[in-house]
């Protein structure tokens, strides 16, 4: 279940495993999603988060505006209350992922011409 617990002891935990440049993302009851930009407050019933706007800028979006000094980033704040939370995605940026490790094996054919 995705509680206060979850906010302030799971999460952050994860967070450090899996390292810098994570996306954060909020999925609701109602298939709404919510890309997350920080936790601001924990309470017992709800989670105050600072969020990027609908259809708005994504995270890599905000942080050039913030180095580029411009100061209408944007960000809206909503309270979300954990009943109406149904999942919490964290997915790491892809320059921290490893590089993946597939290889093919190409089957040896048998030349059926020399059949009789």
């Amino acid at each position: 279940m995705i509680d206060k617990q979850y906010f302030e002891q799971d999460l952050p935990e994860l967070c450090r495993k899996l390292g810098d440049g994570l996306r954060f993302e909020v999925r609701l009851i109602d298939g709404d999603t919510i890309d997350v930009f920080r936790v601001d407050t924990v309470r017992n019933g709800y989670v105050l988060l600072t969020v990027l706007p609908a259809g708005g800028l994504d995270i890599s979006g905000v942080a050039r505006r913030m180095r580029e000094g411009v100061d209408e980033v944007l960000l809206d704040r909503m309270a979300v209350p954990y009943s109406q939370i149904s999942h919490v995605f964290l997915t790491p940026a892809r320059d921290v992922l490893p590089p993946p490790s597939l290889s093919f094996k190409v089957p040896q054919l048998q030349d059926d011409c020399d059949s009789p």
